[in-house]
């Protein structure tokens, strides 16, 4: 018999259910997982599941969401569509047994909210955000990319000329 079947046995007999946590290995460093898994124990868990990193994550059903998130979002360009693609996947699994969470679109109401200063503990999301079917000004858009362009050819040029040599 293994330590686990032993350990349910045990709780069985005593009418207790199993407190399990989680850890991904490795995360957030692999030093950490031990200390993480010893404090695990230490504060009552009775089994732990030890998540191993784009192992097979079908095997325990339809993946939602694929790894732990913990993204500095100010220093991550993609940070705002791992959020929306991480919600618009729980919306399609949840919107199995909540209907309404279809079309939602939390992840884009939580990033404009960070965006703009108001995410804080407690606000309440919707799910809903504005379209903005504005036209791009395409012609405006590729003016300011030539006029940088230039500005830059500009400064490389007074750079190999000795002048303005750290300017930026």
């Amino acid at each position: 018999m293994s330590r686990i079947d032993s350990t349910f046995q045990q709780l069985k007999a005593n009418g207790r259910k199993a407190l399990i946590p989680y850890v991904t290995a490795g995360y957030p460093f692999a030093d950490v997982t031990p200390e993480l898994m010893h404090a695990m124990v230490a504060g009552g868990a009775d089994v732990i599941e030890l998540g191993v990193p784009f192992s097979d994550p079908s095997a325990d059903g339809p993946v939602i969401i694929d790894l732990p998130q913990a993204v500095d979002a100010a220093g991550n360009n993609h940070a705002a569509r791992m959020l929306e693609r991480d919600t618009e996947n729980l919306a399609l699994y949840l919107g199995q047994f909540a209907p309404a969470l279809r079309g939602s679109a939390y992840g884009r109401e939580i990033w404009e909210l960070y965006e703009a200063g108001k995410l804080k503990p407690g606000v309440a999301l919707t799910g809903r955000v504005e379209e903005i079917n504005t036209p791009v000004d395409l012609d405006a858009v590729l003016q300011n990319i030539e006029d940088v362009r230039r500005e830059e050819e500009r400064r490389r040029e007074r750079a190999a000329a000795g002048e303005g040599e750290g300017e930026g």
